[in-house]
């Protein structure tokens, strides 16, 4: 089994080298001031708004900015440890404030 297996290593070792390469090349740049990327692309054809984050929109069809949709998830987050907070304090308050004060006595469970 040894021997099948040495006589793929040199040319798998080929073919990763010649994918490096490859995938060098391929990458989007060439050496030089011609660097053509995909980022490169994206600010000559959006120009001034082009890491603006209040004029780029996430879909097309969908009015919705990147800032705007980073506001949301800003105040969902913030609305949602909110709840959990007041689900806590509703907790103790139903756990141990009523029954201490008298005002309802929790059921055992048996």
């Amino acid at each position: 089994m040894e021997p099948f297996i040495g006589a793929w290593v040199p040319a798998l070792q080929a073919f990763v080298k010649l994918t490096i390469r490859t995938s060098i090349y391929t990458e989007g740049s060439v050496a030089g001031d011609q660097t053509v990327g995909d980022a490169k692309r994206r600010k000559a054809s959006m120009g001034d708004a082009y890491g603006n984050p209040d004029s780029e929109r996430i879909f097309e069809w969908l009015p919705l900015t990147r800032g705007r949709a980073r506001w949301l998830n800003e105040v969902t987050t913030r609305g949602a440890w909110i709840g959990i907070g007041a689900l806590v304090v509703y907790w103790i308050i139903v756990r141990f404030v009523g029954p201490i004060l008298g005002l309802w006595s929790i059921a055992p469970l048996d």
